[in-house]
C-alpha cells in the first residue's frame, strides 16, 4: 500500500513538473509576435483616426505591456518613425512606431501601435493646442494652428501688418535657422533681420501689446512701412506665446521671423 502511495505521488509530482515546464512555452506562444520587416520613415505626423475610442500603444512589440490608451490623448500628435510588419497567429500587420508630441510640444512616452488607430497628419484640435513641432506640419496645418490657438494672437497681429501676404511652413521653418529645401535662390529676397531675432530670441517682460509695438519698430527700421506692407510677401514666423522664461543656447533660435520675396 505504501508502495502504491508513494508511486501515485511520484507520478503526480512528475505530471506537475511537466505542466510547469510546458506552461510558460504555451503562454509565450500565444503572445508571440514575430517581426517579418522593419522600414524606417522620415519623422511623420499622425493623430488619432476616430478620438475618443480605444487604441494601445505598446510598450514593447510583443504586446506585454501597454503603456498608452491614445482615447486619454485626444490633443496629442503621434510621430512615427518606423513601420514594422508583424506576424501573430499566422496573420500580418503594420504597427508604428511613435513618439507622442503633448498639446505643449512636450514629449510623450511612445511606443508601438497599430496603424488603423491612426490617421497621417497633424492633430487637427488646434483650439486646444499652444505649441507645435513645425517641422512636422504642412503649410495648410501650421496656417491653422495660427488662426484657432489661443497662443497665436501676437502671431495673428503681425501677420496683419502685411495683409497681401501668406506664412508658409518652409519659410517659417527658415525663420528657425533651418535650411530652405527649395533653395534660397528662389527667392529675389529674403529679410532675415538679424536684430528681430535677437529680440524675438531673448526674454523680456514686456506686454504683447509692447512687443507688437517693437516688432513694427524694427520692420519700419528694415524699410517695411507705409504701401510696402501692402506687397506680396511669403512670411516665415515662429512666435511660441513670447513665454521665454530661462536662458537658451543662441544657437537654438526658438522664435523667429523673417519676410521673403519671389
Amino acid at each position: 500500500m505504501k508502495k502504491y502511495v508513494f508511486l501515485t505521488m511520484t507520478i503526480s509530482f512528475l505530471l506537475a513538473g511537466i505542466i510547469f515546464c510546458q506552461s510558460p512555452q504555451l503562454a509565450q506562444a500565444k503572445t508571440n509576435y514575430q517581426i517579418v520587416k522593419r522600414s524606417y520613415i522620415a519623422n511623420v505626423a499622425y493623430h488619432p483616426r476616430n478620438p475618443g475610442k480605444n487604441g494601445y500603444v505598446w510598450q514593447t512589440i510583443d504586446h506585454s505591456k501597454v503603456g498608452h490608451n491614445i482615447k486619454n490623448y485626444p490633443n496629442t500628435t503621434w510621430q512615427v518613425s518606423r513601420q514594422y510588419v508583424i506576424k501573430h497567429n499566422g496573420k500580418n500587420a503594420v504597427y508604428y512606431r511613435v513618439q507622442g508630441i503633448s498639446p505643449k510640444n512636450n514629449s510623450v512616452k511612445g511606443g508601438y501601435i497599430w496603424r488603423g488607430y491612426l490617421k497621417k497628419g497633424y492633430n487637427p484640435n488646434y483650439t486646444k493646442i499652444s505649441d507645435v513641432t513645425v517641422n512636422l506640419m504642412t503649410t495648410n496645418e501650421y496656417q491653422q494652428f495660427i488662426q484657432k490657438s489661443p497662443t497665436q494672437r501676437l502671431t495673428r497681429q503681425v501677420l496683419a501688418l502685411f495683409p497681401n501676404s501668406k506664412v508658409t511652413q518652409p519659410m517659417s521653418q527658415y525663420a528657425l535657422g533651418n535650411s530652405l529645401a527649395i533653395g534660397e535662390k528662389s527667392y529675389q529676397q529674403i529679410s532675415s533681420m538679424p536684430d528681430m531675432q535677437r529680440f524675438l530670441n531673448t526674454p523680456n517682460t514686456l506686454t504683447s501689446t509692447q512687443r507688437l509695438a517693437k516688432i513694427r519698430e524694427i520692420l519700419k527700421n528694415h524699410g517695411y512701412f507705409g504701401n510696402k506692407l501692402n506687397d506680396q510677401y511669403e512670411i516665415g514666423i515662429v512666435i511660441r506665446n513670447f513665454n521665454l522664461k530661462h536662458p537658451y543656447d543662441t544657437n537654438d533660435l526658438l522664435q523667429g521671423l523673417v519676410i521673403a520675396k519671389k
